[in-house]
């Protein structure tokens, strides 16, 4: 008896592992279970078409089919100097990735949530030396403060009061400017997902690292006083531009932040779906001993 393994990957690591048995080489259990196989395995694609059918998210840029280098002017990036360059994932060659100078950058790109729509963010970022960045989305044109950000995320930058790598969000909400979230862990990817509400200026997050792996209720971010609704920094008309900010102090100038796969949904739903898993052809078995 011959036991085929064969195993779905969603990038960058997970993996969905399907056994298949064959009883014997004759040609009658052969021709079944490559019937069985091959049925399997359209029910299986179907089943996904299904989930990507359900999921209204509209790449905003993955940066896999950039150029490395330079983002600055780059399927409508705009960036200050060298404030942004596409390079290879520090965790996988076979992907490309955004990294963000920490030291007083600037990107934008434009990408609108019009006044009175909600809209659903998903990214993934990563950090490998702590320094002070947001992104999020800005009503200016050519946006280049903090103050310019409407729904702000992002890190503060290291102090000697305050070592931790703490996730905030801007939240006009409460007395300060930012309310602490999560505390993240450097050389990790985070799958995030933000619910933009451009009627009533306010903003929810769900975060988790396990890749490929959709957000779950327990992933919403909630601030110290429990609370899981942030309002924007900055209260504004219609939202224009996907921005990044980074700041300098003790962050390191060579940049050790990194943003991919960004997403935006076209509809108001309350989309936790994590639209980056891919299937990887690369292990399949060559198709004579699948036809044997």
């Amino acid at each position: 008896m011959k036991t085929l393994e064969v195993m779905i990957k969603t990038r960058p690591t997970s993996a969905v592992r399907i056994r298949l048995i064959r009883a014997s080489h004759s040609v009658n259990t052969a021709r079944t279970w490559r019937a069985r196989f091959f049925s399997n395995m359209a029910g299986l694609c179907a089943g996904l078409m299904v989930v990507s059918a359900h999921a209204s998210f509209q790449v905003v840029d993955d940066f896999d089919n950039l150029m490395l280098g330079n983002i600055d002017g780059k399927n409508g990036w705009v960036a200050t100097l060298t404030s942004g360059e596409v390079i290879l994932d520090p965790s996988d060659n076979n992907n490309q990735t955004l990294k963000v100078s920490t030291e007083s950058g600037i990107l934008h790109k434009a990408e609108s949530i019009d006044q009175d729509t909600t809209r659903m963010l998903f990214l993934r970022l990563r950090f490998d030396t702590h320094g002070r960045y947001s992104f999020g989305f800005s009503h200016l044109l050519n946006p280049d403060e903090y103050s310019d950000f409407g729904p702000e995320l992002g890190m503060a930058a290291e102090t000697a009061s305050d070592p931790n790598n703490d996730f905030r969000v801007a939240n006009n909400l409460t007395t300060g400017i930012y309310d602490v979230l999560d505390t993240l862990a450097p050389g990790t990817w985070y799958n995030v997902w933000v619910l933009v509400d451009n009627t009533s200026n306010t903003y929810k997050v769900w975060m988790n690292s396990v890749p490929g792996r959709d957000a779950r209720a327990t992933d919403q971010l909630k601030n110290s006083a429990g609370k899981s609704e942030f309002g924007f920094r900055t209260s504004a008309s219609d939202l224009i531009n996907f921005f990044i900010k980074t700041g300098g102090g003790d962050s390191p100038v060579d940049g050790r932040f990194y943003i991919d796969d960004i997403y935006l949904e076209n509809t108001t739903d309350i989309n936790l779906i994590n639209p980056t898993p891919t299937i990887d052809m690369s292990w399949w078995p060559p198709i004579q001993y699948l036809l044997r």
